[in-house]
């Protein structure tokens, strides 16, 4: 395996390497890595597939609290489809998507759909569009994107979006994706107002 790393990055590698020495006293920079990946794992499973320790099969509720999906659901949801789409064409094909995965509401926020294991399916990024589209129409969800483009003092309520694009700016995230994020969550709520935390929770879900 190659790649081309940064300073900073080969400072990174080295002093990880130093660090293991005692369990990798030959510095096997595999070994460094497969530690690293181990550990990198486990913190995207946990938040993004709301994976914990010992979290058991007891069955999952929905959230008491709207707009929220838990941990537990979560979990549910990725172990029962999968961890890939589960979109499934009208000829029976399955789509094998498990990169830029999504949670999609059956029945969407809007309509009174609840953030339960029985509402809540895995869809890649096209496919939550195609639902989303499905269930508002085209028209509907590009006149949100639209408005979500306009000045943010004409927005209403939507000024929010930029009090959430500034916060996840600076957490690190490039001001694209944060706002493609945006537009995703914005879109599960078409016609709705997401609380600012859930719209912060929910972006960086799908950011990370």
């Amino acid at each position: 395996m190659q790649l081309t790393a940064s300073a900073e990055l080969k400072a990174k590698i080295e002093r990880a390497t130093n660090l293991m020495r005692h369990a990798n006293p030959t510095g096997d920079l595999a070994v460094v890595f497969e530690r690293a990946l181990d550990l990198l794992i486990g913190q995207l499973e946990k938040r993004r597939l709301g994976k914990t320790k010992g979290c058991g099969t007891k069955a999952s509720r929905g959230s008491t609290r709207p707009g929220y999906v838990t941990a537990a659901v979560r979990r549910e949801v990725f172990e029962r489809d999968g961890e890939q789409c589960a979109f499934v064409d009208e000829a029976g094909q399955k789509c094998t998507a498990r990169a830029f995965l999504e949670l999609d509401h059956g029945i969407p926020r809007a309509c009174g759909g609840a953030d339960d294991a029985a509402n809540v399916s895995v869809l890649c990024r096209r496919h939550n569009a195609f639902a989303a589209e499905c269930a508002f129409g085209r028209e509907t969800i590009e006149r949100k994107k639209a408005e979500r483009k306009t000045d943010p003092r004409q927005r209403g309520p939507r000024d929010q979006d930029d009090k959430a694009l500034r916060a996840l700016s600076g957490m690190g995230f490039s001001r694209q994706e944060a706002n493609r994020a945006i537009e995703v969550v914005c879109g599960r709520w078409a016609g709705a107002v997401p609380p600012l935390e859930t719209m912060l929770r929910e972006a960086i879900g799908i950011l990370t």
